[in-house]
């Protein structure tokens, strides 16, 4: 028989009343045993269609399938013989004498939820699941019929399920629940200290044990230092102060995105005031966006490719920005580790406003190294994504910081003092 420990018991009676719930559970936590209690009782009382995700199918086989608990019961003994109606081993089917079906399938192939219609669903790491099988298959289904879902993992970086966590804390109809091993008390001393022992490294710890967003994701190249930020206090209200001169470092796309970044020098901290991103724009338009902000410029950085001609204009970006009444500073050519190494030492100097830098923030927390799946390992190079640009820009921004001297104004602690009871500065680009 289940008996559910507290926290379990919390999210099981918070669900009676409402249909959404993510757990941010760690490691050893019970998620599947307790995800799979919840699932059977709920298609015991009310017949439908009920899947349970896994972000593989071979991982939803190993993980619950064909589970062998502690005592040695395996997912037949969790049925109770009055229950039970047939189980279907090569489709992980499971019929109940309710008439319910419970399935487990893997989030791989989100098309094969397509054209169901389940009253409740499961995603056992979510965090490793394919995202559309959420957002583009699930939830539409779902919210048609009014039937539930729970959404239950370890962090793995500020990736969809970090996301999803964050929207649900802001809504009223959904059950939040954050559990480490400090928490629970499920796991002992002994048990971490053994998985060290095996190689285990600090930060999966932090992550799998303590459900830190960014530890143990190796692949991430600026999230540690962002979340250093945000844990300092250097991500708030950061106002503009029209007595210090604004500078900016672009990425410039022709194809693809322009992303700028909007900053002030104080004394020696970097306050990054505003971020502007798009795609299919004209030079003259972001030039234009600019003047719009009403702040008063010192310099324009953007990388050598500036200098670059255009074959239909023979003219080149930075001579077409002068036209437009924009002077470009060109930053010298700077190996891509050596600028990544040095935008990592320049952000620990940086403060973000939250609201105008929301998507420079959040790329800079998904900015990642390129998988080789080959090799199994990550390149030193970085994918190219949607957080690239932004990436870049930043990167610029700490290569222009040796070109600028005598810095003065407030500093970040006066500045975020005064911020937090005033409004921002000058329009807000979202």
């Amino acid at each position: 028989m289940f008996e559910p420990r507290p926290y379990q018991l919390e999210v099981l009676q918070a669900m009676r009343t409402k249909n959404r719930a993510i757990c941010v559970w760690h490691r050893r936590a019970g998620k599947d045993y307790f995800g799979f209690h919840l699932m059977l009782e709920r298609a015991l009382a009310e017949p439908g269609q009920y899947y349970y995700v896994f972000p593989t199918y071979t991982q939803a086989r190993k993980a619950l399938w064909d589970l062998r608990d502690n005592e040695g019961r395996t997912l037949r003994d969790l049925i109770p013989e009055w229950a039970l109606r047939s189980m279907n081993a090569n489709e992980m089917k499971i019929l109940l004498k309710s008439g319910s079906l419970i399935q487990l399938v893997g989030a791989e192939n989100p098309d094969s939820l397509r054209g169901t219609n389940p009253k409740g669903l499961i995603f056992s790491e979510f965090a490793m699941c394919e995202p559309e099988v959420w957002s583009a298959v699930a939830k539409p289904i779902l919210a048609q019929n009014s039937g539930w879902a729970l959404f239950i993992s370890t962090p793995m970086g500020r990736n969809h399920f970090y996301d999803l966590f964050e929207a649900a804390k802001l809504n009223s109809e959904w059950v939040v629940s954050v559990k480490t091993i400090e928490d629970t008390k499920v796991v002992s001393p002994e048990i971490i200290a053994q998985d060290r022992e095996e190689g285990m490294s600090e930060d999966l710890i932090l992550q799998e044990y303590f459900c830190q967003w960014t530890a143990g994701v190796d692949g991430l190249i600026y999230a540690a230092q962002i979340e250093r930020a945000r844990v300092q206090g250097r991500i708030g209200a950061v106002s503009y102060d029209p007595a210090t001169p604004v500078h900016t470092a672009w990425d410039l796309g022709i194809s693809d995105s322009t992303a700028i970044i909007a900053f002030q020098l104080v004394q020696t901290e970097v306050h990054i005031i505003n971020y502007l991103e798009a795609t299919g724009k004209e030079l003259g338009w972001y030039i234009e966006r600019l003047r719009e902000w009403g702040y008063t410029f010192g310099k324009h950085y953007a990388p050598h490719d500036v200098e670059a001609r255009s074959l239909q204009t023979g003219l080149s970006l930075k001579q077409q920005a002068a036209k437009l009444g924009l002077a470009f500073v060109t930053i010298p050519m700077t190996g891509l580790q050596a600028g990544i190494q040095q935008t990592r030492a320049t952000l620990a100097r940086c403060w973000f406003d939250e609201e105008r830098c929301k998507v420079l923030l959040k790329a800079l927390s998904k900015y990642t190294k390129a998988w080789d799946p080959k090799r199994k390992i990550w390149s030193d190079a970085p994918k190219h994504d949607e957080s690239s640009h932004a990436a870049d820009a930043m990167r610029y921004l700490a290569q222009a910081l040796p070109t600028l001297r005598g810095a003065t104004g407030r500093s970040g602690t006066d500045v975020m003092r005064e911020a937090f009871s005033n409004h921002h500065v000058g329009p807000v680009i979202k």
